[in-house]
């Protein structure tokens, strides 16, 4: 019976002698009267009454007259807010209908009908053809 002798090299020898530490963290809020501010932030949100507003998405740019729960995907589509906000086009503006409707997510209209229902600029058309 053969028997063979292996020699471990520095590295495999280091890795054997370490353990892995054992790490705590603690987070202790810094800010004097941060749950107030908060709060305070919340009611200024809650009393502002949103009469109109411009797609942030520098493709589209559509001036809205309304305010922006007029037509949200989360609302309108089965998806979640966070998966509304992860949308490459503005999920309240009418390219964010355009970019479900391309992408064909279920409940969308086709894309010439969603682009008759909530036209947008040729730009942001052209941009989610080419995404």
């Amino acid at each position: 019976m053969e028997q063979q002798t292996v020699q471990k090299t520095d590295i495999e020898q280091i890795e054997e002698q370490t353990a892995t530490p054992e790490v705590t963290v603690e987070s202790k809020p810094a800010i004097a009267g941060g749950s107030e501010l908060q709060s305070a932030l919340g009611e200024v949100a809650d009393s502002m009454d949103v009469s109109g507003f411009k797609c942030a998405h520098e493709e589209c740019g559509l001036v809205h007259s309304h305010d922006t729960n007029k037509h949200r995907a989360s609302d309108d589509f089965d998806m979640s807010q966070e998966e509304a906000a992860d949308m490459e086009m503005n999920s309240v503006c009418h390219c964010g209908l355009n970019e479900l409707a391309h992408e064909g997510v279920a409940g969308a209209p086709d894309p010439s009908r969603a682009n008759s229902m909530a036209p947008i600029p040729d730009t942001a058309t052209r941009h989610i053809k080419d995404s």
